[in-house]
């Protein structure tokens, strides 16, 4: 049975009971449902496997995990068309399911990301980890580039002196200098990058003001989900967030009162109205101030991405 054929014979809720015992806990569900979804309509490609086989056995029990558990060896960091192709010989002593064996390879495939952008994202950080720059510094000089791009574009980033404005955020900070600065540096890498990859384009079917955009930098509260729909089929794509959304703990962070949706398709394949059900799915969640942003990326093809930042001002009171 090659991996391919293990996916084709569970379906994710059977998988779903064994997730948390891989993983360590379900806050990923969502995006093992997009990981498992991905892999079933890839095409295999066994010119893409570096090894024809991998073996499923039991690990070694220690003190973080003392009970049996299950590893498959050596498909973790294989090329996922090729991972399919993989032949999974099972050990004579493994009595578990094929839904846990399913989910521990899914753990083990999605160990550098769980979708081809999370994977690109990992492929950049080994590379400056080939540089001299610490993490810290590489999230500043993002971040650096992420505000040359705003102001650019007309719009206002905050200073530290502005920043400090905000009574939560220096309650946090206290007056320590050196605080205050990584505090600031530290929102700017998170919010900015949501700011500066939703700056307006002419590409844009519905865009929003740099202004109202760059009101996120000032925000007490912030928390930022990036989904895409993954089901070949332009019709189910807005179900299909919608799903994720109320069965596979989407928004596990939680939600704030306020949101900026940013929903993206291809030029091809439009955003149609009744997909705008997305849009006021979130907005009941939320009963607050709601906006979004329709954007266009051929990339996408016939799926549908949904980029969300909820997010709270300090109470009126308190300024």
């Amino acid at each position: 049975m090659t991996y391919k054929e293990l996916l084709d014979s569970v379906c994710f809720e059977e998988i779903v009971p064994f997730i948390e015992k891989y993983h360590g806990d379900k806050g990923c569900l969502a995006l093992y449902k997009i990981h498992y979804d991905m892999l079933c309509h890839l095409t295999p490609n066994p010119k893409d496997a570096y090894y024809k086989t991998a073996t499923v056995s039991h690990g070694e029990p220690d003190e973080d995990c003392p009970e049996p558990y299950l590893t498959v060896h050596p498909i973790e960091g294989q090329i996922w068309e090729g991972a399919l192709t993989m032949e999974l010989v099972i050990e004579p002593d493994v009595t578990e399911s094929l839904a846990e064996i399913a989910a521990c390879c899914l753990w083990h495939t999605s160990f550098y990301g769980f979708t081809e952008e999370q994977l690109s994202e990992t492929f950049k950080r080994w590379e400056t980890r080939k540089t001299d720059l610490t993490d810290e510094e590489v999230q500043l000089h993002l971040a650096q580039e992420n505000i040359k791009k705003i102001r650019e574009a007309g719009g206002h980033v905050p200073t530290e002196e502005e920043i400090m404005k905000i009574p939560s955020f220096r309650e946090k900070v206290a007056n320590d200098k050196q605080q205050i600065t990584e505090e600031y540096w530290h929102r700017m890498s998170i919010i900015s990058d949501f700011v500066a990859k939703n700056l307006p384009s002419d590409l844009d079917i519905v865009g929003l003001p740099v202004a109202d955009l760059c009101r996120l930098l000032t925000t007490n509260h912030y928390i930022e989900y990036d989904y895409r729909s993954y089901c070949k089929d332009e019709k189910s794509r807005a179900d299909y967030l919608i799903d994720l959304i109320d069965h596979y703990e989407a928004f596990v962070d939680g939600i704030l009162s306020n949101a900026l949706i940013v929903l993206s398709t291809s030029k091809k394949y439009p955003l149609l109205m009744e997909e705008m059900k997305l849009i006021e799915h979130i907005a009941e969640m939320s009963k607050g101030e709601i906006a979004f942003i329709v954007k266009t990326d051929d990339a996408l093809e016939q799926e549908l991405r949904m980029n969300v930042a909820f997010y709270e001002y300090e109470k009126e009171e308190n300024r």
